[in-house]
């Protein structure tokens, strides 16, 4: 996306839109001043008929020589949040990918330099659409126009934003593809690619070196799918002085049909989205390295299949994990936590002076919280609060799950050291299972189960995969 400021008036931009933001408050007259004189005040005989246009998502469009004005409305500005206006540009953004609009103006002398940023990330990410497979295409937003006096200001800030915004729908159409095109090794050489462009280090663990790694998790969850099992690890060193190195975890399953333990076929179809963590790490990964934020991080991503066959993974077998703790699999369709289990033990190994892991982990998870936010686990309070913090600089939401030491009771198996599922309890009982394999290293578990997708378009947000965390792994590197 090409983004420009410009301290010009709105009516001069040669933009097919120009978007002029309006509250409750506003002074339509003084608001549209610009507009007026450019069209002989033909902007002032209209004002009092639009005053509808103020409220939230609403948009009125006007002609205005070859072009059009939105008019669009924000509400109150005594109450509007960041949240507000990032969500109402959003869905203008998804109502000028349906108009086909290619370039866009935002009048932005209403606005904060805060809102100014949400307005910009919010349009973006309200005009991406999953096209890849349909034969007519509509035209996507190739340029924006940002009209602010204060230009030089908030420059930096907006590029920010944009390349946040990309790496969100970067990590949308990730998600999106077909689960035989978005294979483990697709997202392998995705991962590698990156890591070429940004001169990052980059390693990928085939099922050999995984097998003398003792990875016994991460194989036994492969061993039913013909498609080969992957970890990825990048590493950015965007602070050399600093002996801290964060790990960034993500539960890569391509597709989760349940293994042996079936999912239902309703479920089936969307199964393509248990990657979404994955997609999450590696998306925030690139934006991290182009932003050249000051922190070091290290990717994990677990990249695998769960299938049924005559060889995968059966209910009651136990494994040894690469930690050498073994695990009584009761369900084989509580998998990501077995592949985590590998995974964090990993980073650890590696040098991780604390751990976040991104999953869609448990369906119970997205019953106890809707699509609206995420669930925490953790180990370490300090450590949880800058990634809540983080989300709350990222309008992400975020929830502390209780782990009272007696909830480990639900882990213990007569025959292991560990069992992998839980009848009650389950996204608790899910995250604490990960946390027995971090070595009392600060950890924190996303469970993103029902963040990752939506089933219809709202805000920002389009139908399908959302993006989930991306923003928040950036912010909390910054």
């Amino acid at each position: 996306m090409n983004v420009r400021i410009s301290s010009q008036r709105i009516g001069d931009s040669m933009a097919q839109i120009l978007v002029v933001p309006i509250f409750v408050e506003s002074n339509l007259k003084e608001t549209l001043a610009d507009l007026d004189e450019l069209s002989m005040n033909m902007f002032s005989n209209i004002a009092n008929g639009i005053e509808s246009s103020t409220k939230p998502n609403e948009m009125t469009f006007i002609p205005f020589g070859d072009k059009k004005v939105a008019l669009l409305g924000l509400g109150s500005k005594s109450s509007v949040e960041r949240r507000d206006v990032r969500n109402c540009f959003g869905t203008l953004g998804r109502k000028l990918r349906l108009l086909e609009v290619e370039t866009v103006a935002i009048d932005t002398v209403e606005l904060s330099g805060e809102s100014i940023v949400a307005a910009v990330e919010g349009i973006t990410l309200g005009n991406y659409e999953f096209d890849t497979y349909l034969s007519k295409k509509r035209k996507s937003l190739v340029s924006i126009e940002v009209i602010a006096a204060n230009s030089i200001e908030i420059e930096n800030a907006v590029q920010a934003a944009v390349i946040s915004a990309e790496s969100i729908n970067l990590a949308r159409e990730w998600t999106n593809l077909p689960p035989s095109v978005c294979t483990p090794s697709f997202l392998a050489d995705e991962a590698r690619a990156i890591a070429e462009q940004y001169k990052l280090e980059c390693s990928i663990l085939n099922r050999l070196q995984m097998q003398e790694l003792d990875m016994g998790g991460l194989l036994g969850v492969a061993r039913g799918s013909s498609e080969a099992p992957k970890l990825v690890v990048i590493k950015y060193y965007g602070a050399p002085q600093s002996s801290e190195m964060t790990a960034y975890v993500g539960k890569g399953i391509t597709f989760d049909s349940g293994g042996l333990s079936l999912k239902q076929p309703a479920m089936m179809t969307i199964m393509k989205r248990d990657m979404a963590g994955a997609a999450a790490v590696l998306a925030a990964m690139k934006a991290i390295a182009q932003l050249g934020l000051p922190a070091n991080i290290m990717a994990v991503l677990t990249l695998c299949e769960n299938m049924p066959s005559g060889s995968a993974l059966q209910p009651g077998e136990i494994i040894r994990t690469m930690s050498g703790k073994t695990v009584e699999v009761h369900s084989t369709d509580a998998e990501g936590r077995i592949v985590l289990a590998d995974a964090v033990t990993y980073a650890v190994h590696l040098g991780a002076t604390r751990v976040v892991d991104v999953a869609t982990l448990t369906g119970v998870c997205r019953q106890a919280l809707g699509n609206l936010t995420a669930g925490i686990v953790d180990n370490n309070s300090e450590w949880c609060y800058k990634i809540v913090s983080a989300g709350v600089a990222a309008d992400e939401r975020l929830w502390r799950f209780p782990n009272y030491s007696e909830y480990k009771e639900l882990l213990k198996s007569p025959f292991a050291d560990l069992k992998n599922s839980s009848v009650v309890a389950g996204a608790i009982a899910g995250g604490l299972f990960i946390g027995e394999f971090v070595d009392n290293c600060p950890w924190v578990h996303i469970d993103i189960a029902g963040t990752a997708w939506n089933d219809t378009a709202l805000g920002i947000n389009p139908a399908g995969a959302s993006g989930s965390m991306v923003k928040t792994l950036i912010e909390l590197a910054k």
